[in-house]
Order: structure tokens, then sequence, then C-alpha cells
């Protein structure tokens, strides 16, 4: 695949986490979620999606997970 065919748009970030594309936004915007503009789009790699739910995965105290 090339790099194209692998970002995902706001829209498929923000069904994949299970949030609204608010939160998605709110998430670049405060440095959390890593993405890059294409024209006047957001674009996200895979991994850095899922950078970002392992790193939230891991602040969470111990007690807070399943």
């Amino acid at each position: 695949k090339t790099l194209d065919e692998n970002l995902r748009t706001v829209d498929e970030v923000a069904e994949y986490l299970r949030v609204s594309t608010t939160t998605v936004y709110t998430l670049v915007r405060d440095g959390r979620l890593r993405g890059m503009k294409v024209g006047r789009a957001w674009r996200f790699l895979p991994g850095d999606v899922d950078a970002y739910l392992k790193r939230t995965r891991e602040e969470q105290p111990a007690d807070d997970q399943p």
C-alpha cells in the first residue's frame, strides 16, 4: 500500500476510537493525537492512532483498567 492508502480520515478515526469527530479535533488541537493536514482536511496514520491508544492506556492508573 502507498502512504495515501494508509491515511485515515477524521470520520474513520472517530469511528475506530468510538468518539465524536469533535473529540478527534480536540485531541489533535491539544497535541495528544498526531495528524497532518492534507489540503484543508486532516489525515492520520494508523500507527499514530495506535500510539495514542497505547499512551492513553499507560497513563491510566492500574485500578481503572478492567
